[in-house]
């Protein structure tokens, strides 16, 4: 410290500056414990729209609409957690859902109509990844959107679009096959031996081995000696030609392997077998992400990440039996935890519904330990 009389001595000048600081590091901290929740750099309206809400138990309209998104998510998300609610502010909230909501009722009008444009399909299932992450939507109402194509079938002087569901379920080129020849019969396209009384189908699928791909063949629509067509058949078409597969998104596509196009691209007379152009992946779930909701995990690009298995050598509706075995590795927990949420993922997070409720899980705790020489 220094004596007022070397104090008076000494002129400092002082500038007046400005050092604008346009985002804030925002973090949610349980009382209970020393580790953040969750945090995120927030705008200055995010702190004035805060004090309104927890302080002054009040709602600025045009403070919610200085926010950007990922702001109004994590407001919503730090209400929950302190328990504080606003009844302006989940109405503002849910107003920006419903524009959402109804944003995907006029696409799926569009589609019910036969609109094929893929954006519609790509903004669709956009729109469905952000109201699941919102919490809109159920586990069970989510849909991959990947069971869809459509068979453009000739008829006498034009065509006849077909869009086919397949039902949501595991499936084996086989078990495509077998949907399409039941397909077949629910809508009359398929011709009867006049002798044996056995069936004859126009399109089939089938895995090429040789070439490692997913077959669709494709048949003249025409009539043929000894076979006669079903009731209900629709009119020959004047020149025999085939149906056309039509792979409406890469949904599916990726499925079976096929680009998003239409095979073949013109109308053809003679046989048609079309080999996938990509590596079909009939089984889309390459593995299963095991998430726990009390993790931190720093190694993982998502921090609820426990462990990762897949289902390699074990047949359909076969057990799996999977553990870290010798290796195990513990994973850091956040917080104090009344409940814990155990969540199973595909291997891009996107969550999987569970089938068979006859599932074991074991979880193993240990008192975290310090190192001093650390």
């Amino acid at each position: 410290e220094r004596d007022s009389d070397e104090r008076t001595k000494n002129v400092y000048k002082a500038w007046a500056f400005a050092c604008p600081i346009p985002w804030i590091q925002a973090c949610l901290r349980s009382n209970k414990s020393q580790n953040n929740l969750k945090c995120m750099l927030v705008s200055h309206a995010f702190v004035d729209l805060w004090r309104k809400i927890v302080e002054d138990q009040s709602f600025d309209k045009a403070l919610f609409n200085l926010l950007d998104e990922p702001e109004q998510d994590y407001m919503r998300y730090c209400l929950n957690k302190c328990k504080i609610s606003s009844r302006e502010f989940d109405s503002a909230y849910n107003e920006q859902l419903d524009g959402y909501i109804k944003r995907l009722k006029m696409l799926q009008g569009a589609e019910s109509i036969g609109d094929d444009n893929p954006g519609i399909k790509k903004e669709m299932r956009q729109l469905l990844d952000k109201l699941y992450e919102k919490g809109v939507f159920s586990v069970a109402y989510y849909r991959q959107r990947n069971n869809q194509f459509k068979i453009i079938w000739p008829t006498n002087a034009t065509t006849s679009t077909y869009t086919i569901t397949l039902p949501d379920g595991t499936y084996s080129a086989s078990d495509i096959n077998n949907y399409l020849q039941y397909w077949s019969i629910q809508n009359n396209l398929y011709l009867t031996n006049d002798t044996t009384g056995e069936y004859y189908y126009f399109i089939s699928c089938a895995e090429n081995v040789s070439s490692y791909a997913i077959q669709f063949t494709m048949q003249p629509v025409r009539n043929i000696t000894g076979y006669t067509a079903v009731a209900g058949f629709p009119t020959m078409p004047v020149t025999a030609y085939t149906p056309q597969l039509q792979i409406i998104d890469s949904g599916f596509g990726n499925i079976v392997g096929y680009t998003p196009a239409t095979y073949p691209t013109a109308q053809t007379t003679r046989v048609y077998a079309v080999n996938s152009d990509l590596v079909a992946q009939l089984d889309p779930f390459a593995a299963v992400v095991v998430g726990l909701s009390c993790l931190y995990n720093p190694l993982a690009n998502n921090s609820q990440a426990l462990h990762t298995f897949t289902s390699a050598g074990v047949g359909f509706a076969g057990l799996i039996t999977t553990s870290q075995a010798a290796g195990i590795a513990y994973t850091p927990c956040q917080g104090q935890n009344n409940e814990i949420t155990v969540s199973f993922y595909d291997q891009s997070f996107q969550p999987l519904q569970i089938t068979d409720p006859n599932v074991t899980i074991r979880l193993l705790f240990r008192q975290k330990k310090y190192d001093i020489s650390i």
